[in-house]
């Protein structure tokens, strides 16, 4: 038995070798993402023994919040996220949703949800259509604070007042103001969500937001959660700006950056949660597709870097699997599979089989982005939601 292990151990080659050294890759730029958290109250010293409860209401704590939600055919989605915040502890000062030409009744189901509805038609030329419709809901509101929020986010009860917490944390002195974005959890509810593992990766490292060291200046912003002050919007130029990008999150961050303005990043938690393609593979896809090519583009060239080595790694530890020895090629596979558990359980719900099988994830992740490559730089087209756009990159 020893002599057979020690044999295993001395036929390593060098792709096992190789997958080895590159196997921490990954820790370089997903390390300890941190996490929006439910803030601490105090307790009144007649009920210290009690907790309060989260329906409580509390007051909210400087300046009012205006929600802006864009919304085009989110009429599955408008419902779940207007009743979250009507519930909320510290429910916001304006509620804005902004119908982007939609073909479905979602501007009728906000204004059932007591939500003030701004309907627009086809965007102009030089617009696309989540940028225009986020600047005509910050233009039709007057609070000091804007949380752009998207129509699939899932709040918790106490996800505004994590936020506005959040906020007055970093934003003690007025020089140079924070931006709070929030990367929502993925909830997967599917077996074919799973597939979105490596794009979750890539999106979240893509920022150099939790590098290792945290040396690199991070980019863009989460597009799905992003709290701001106006005077900050106002300053980089808010959506019109941005308005002809199909990666406005990107754009508009690096905006903020650029205009003196910090960027504090945050992974959802418990408090804020989406699920991004609920009707299928082909629109999970499509979603995927979208621009992906161009995101990846404006990765810093590390992350770029330590990312693809990571990637060429696991490739490289299932061939050790495959075609080596057993022992040392079955370790290195299990090691690449935890580790891939390890960074996608602060992200999602994702499974335990999904981090064993990770190749049919690395592949089909391979596939969509070579599809992106393909429709971004040669069709020079993509299709989301009804509407053809040009990227650019």
């Amino acid at each position: 038995m020893l002599d057979w292990v020690t044999l295993n151990w001395a036929m390593l080659d060098w792709v096992t070798l190789a997958a080895l050294l590159l196997w921490p890759a990954a820790f370089t730029v997903l390390y300890r993402p941190e996490r929006l958290t439910r803030p601490r109250r105090t307790l009144p010293d007649d009920a210290a023994a009690e907790q309060l409860r989260p329906t409580d209401r509390v007051e909210p704590h400087g300046d009012g919040v205006a929600v802006v939600i864009p919304a085009r055919n989110e009429e599955h989605n408008l419902p779940r996220l207007l009743s979250a915040l009507a519930q909320q502890t510290c429910p916001p000062d304006e509620l804005v949703v902004v119908d982007d030409n939609s073909s479905d009744a979602g501007a009728s189901v906000a204004r059932a949800h007591g939500a003030r509805v701004i309907e627009l038609s086809e965007p102009p030329a030089g617009w696309l259509g989540k940028t225009r419709a986020c600047a005509a809901g910050a233009e039709a509101t007057s609070s000091k604070l804007l949380l752009f929020l998207d129509a699939d986010c899932r709040p918790s009860e106490t996800a505004l007042e994590a936020l506005r917490a959040e906020y007055r944390a970093h934003n003690r002195t007025p020089a140079r103001p924070t931006v709070i974005t929030v990367q929502p959890y993925h909830e997967l509810e599917r077996p074919y969500e799973q597939l979105s593992a490596f794009f979750n990766i890539v999106l979240i490292a893509g920022v150099a937001a939790f590098t290792l060291p945290r040396r690199s200046a991070p980019k863009g912003a989460f597009g799905p959660c992003v709290l701001v002050s106006r005077d900050c919007y106002e300053r980089a130029g808010g959506h019109s700006a941005v308005r002809s990008e199909v990666l406005d999150d990107v754009a508009l961050g690096t905006r903020f950056r650029s205009h003196g303005c910090n960027i504090r990043f945050l992974i959802g938690g418990d408090e804020l949660r989406f699920r991004m393609y609920p009707n299928g593979l082909r629109e999970l896809v499509q979603g995927w597709t979208k621009n992906f090519a161009v995101a990846s583009s404006r990765t810093p060239l590390s992350v770029l870097i330590a990312l693809t080595s990571w990637f060429s790694g696991a490739a490289l530890a299932l061939r050790a699997l495959a075609t080596g020895p057993i022992l040392p090629g079955g370790l290195l596979y299990l090691l690449y599979a935890a580790q891939l558990y390890l960074l996608l359980r602060p992200i999602g719900r994702f499974r335990l089989i999904t981090a064993l099988f990770y190749p049919v994830g690395l592949a089909f992740f391979a596939g969509v982005y070579l599809r992106s490559l393909f429709v971004t730089y040669v069709l020079r087209r993509v299709t989301w939601k009804g509407r053809t756009v040009t990227p650019h990159g």
